[in-house]
């Protein structure tokens, strides 16, 4: 029954793909680098909105929506990728495509870094109440890009941008610097396109790309069979002229079917990836299997099986209370659901459970729920839930970020506790410097005591407590200088 229920919702998936939820609204910002003399960034931007239009307000609710930035191919304006903003934008995403670097003597190195710098600004914008994405961006992106842009999307990928998420191009070119090299340090998902009757940027220039990123990461290419250079961009007539020159203008495929074929792998790859939609895995392997008229290579680990989702989630979110932060979710329902996993990020990219909450709701009632994160990180806490069915399927959700105020030195894990044999204490440092941790017991006597000194960032300390009779303990870490940064009531057994 569940393989059947689990079919239905592939293909009601499928459906909502093409039935494009949002109506668009485009707007022109400009960004500014202020690490390269306040480069200005002129920007077009279509976003999912309440109504079609121009700077009309995004759609209604609370939801975020990750970010797309995307890169224009030489002399191309961005006005000829109007298709591909459109279709993201309906889909949930916020699309950003710059307009520098249109000149016949391009940069590509500043090109690569204007989306990069662009992606940043626009998560960014979620904390900053004079945006109009204000509180509505989710902190993921993608770069992509057609032609000289598809290889600026290399640079960028491969800057370490930690907002970088995904990586998508069409028929990306070479670029100086090399973007063939810059595939090399791309360490994100990536899905390449190419066109077989493209001679402007024949399909081994994509093909070495793809080649060359790192084996440890899920790619994919897909050679789009009779697909032309300038169908990606709507064949812009400065492209088709170019296009004509070389003796390769024509072809039974249309621009449309190109799109088709396209979006229907890039919507999916994305909403994966970026929106952490475990069933759009499915839909995208689907996809990828049954497509038609391409020549395609895959090299990714296997989507999960998610199964039927368990939780219909009303609510995720977090705040700073007393030193500690505070995780609250509500659910509508709870089909079949086993329990939760809250897991914790310093990155939003790397993710480790700190805590399991056993699933109280129930098919017709929900329930709220209240954990407390007794040791966040100073800055940024970035927090998702795993939402286990009673299968083992699960889902996520989306991820949320709390801020807590910076200190010098904070304590930001004390584990396993209750402990058996070895205490692990976890420091975050705003520099390298010297902690004392000293372990009391009831009677106040001091049984260990160590010094060790901190690196920039965060810290794993080890002290054995196996010698130990089992009872309670208390843990005071204090500064060289004598000053107290934490202390915590340790159960040994």
């Amino acid at each position: 029954m569940k393989g059947f229920i689990l079919t239905v919702c592939m293909v009601l998936t499928v459906s909502i793909g093409v039935a494009q939820p949002f109506a668009v609204g485009r707007r022109t910002v400009t960004f500014t680098d202020e690490q390269r003399n306040n480069r200005q960034i002129s920007t077009e931007l279509y976003y999912p909105a309440a109504s079609n239009g121009n700077n009309v307000p995004m759609v209604g609710g609370t939801n975020k929506f990750p970010v797309v930035v995307f890169g224009h191919g030489f002399v191309i304006p961005t006005s000829a990728y109007a298709w591909l903003g459109d279709s993201l934008a309906r889909q949930g995403f916020i699309v950003a495509m710059p307009n520098t670097e249109g000149s016949f003597l391009p940069s590509h190195g500043n090109f690569g870094s204007d989306l990069s710098v662009v992606a940043t600004k626009l998560i960014l914008a979620d904390s900053d109440p004079a945006s109009p994405f204000f509180q509505r961006v989710l902190n993921k992106a993608a770069v992509g890009g057609h032609s000289m842009g598809g290889g600026a999307s290399f640079l960028a990928a491969g800057s370490g941008n930690p907002n970088i998420r995904a990586l998508f191009n069409f028929a990306a070119a070479e670029t100086n610097p090399s973007a063939t090299t810059a595939a090399n340090s791309v360490n994100v998902p990536s899905i390449i396109f190419s066109g077989s009757r493209d001679c402007i940027v024949p399909p081994a220039t994509q093909q070495a790309m793809y080649n060359n990123i790192p084996v440890t990461q899920c790619k994919v290419y897909i050679n789009i069979t009779d697909g032309l250079h300038c169908h990606f961009s709507n064949n812009n007539f400065t492209c088709a002229t170019g296009q004509a020159l070389t003796g390769c203008n024509s072809s039974p495929l249309s621009a449309a079917q190109l799109y088709a074929k396209t979006t229907s792998l890039l919507i999916p790859f994305l909403n994966f990836h970026l929106k952490d939609i475990c069933l759009q895995g499915e839909v995208f392997q689907l996809n990828y299997n049954s497509i038609t008229g391409v020549v395609k290579q895959i090299q990714c680990a296997p989507f999960p099986s998610c199964g039927v989702v368990p939780v219909n989630l009303l609510m995720f979110n977090g705040r700073y209370v007393g030193k500690k932060n505070e995780l609250l979710w509500k659910s509508a329902q709870e089909i079949n659901s086993l329990q939760y996993e809250l897991e914790k990020s310093i990155d939003g990219r790397n993710f480790q459970k700190i805590n399991t909450i056993a699933s109280i709701g129930s098919a017709s009632n929900g329930a709220s729920y209240s954990v407390t994160d007794e040791f966040p990180y100073a800055g940024n806490n970035f927090y998702r839930l795993k939402m286990i069915d009673t299968d083992f399927s699960f889902a996520y959700s989306e991820i949320i970020n709390v801020r807590t105020p910076v200190k010098d030195v904070s304590i930001t894990g004390v584990f396993p506790n209750p402990v058996k044999d070895e205490l692990k204490i976890e420091v975050q440092s705003l520099q390298p410097t010297i902690l004392r941790y000293c372990i009391w017991d009831v009677s106040g006597r001091i049984i260990q005591s160590k010094t060790i000194q901190t690196v920039q960032g965060v810290s794993i300390t080890s002290l054995p407590v196996s010698p130990y009779v089992p009872g309670m303990y208390w843990l005071k870490v204090y500064t060289a200088e004598g000053s107290g940064v934490g202390q915590y009531k340790l159960i040994k057994y």
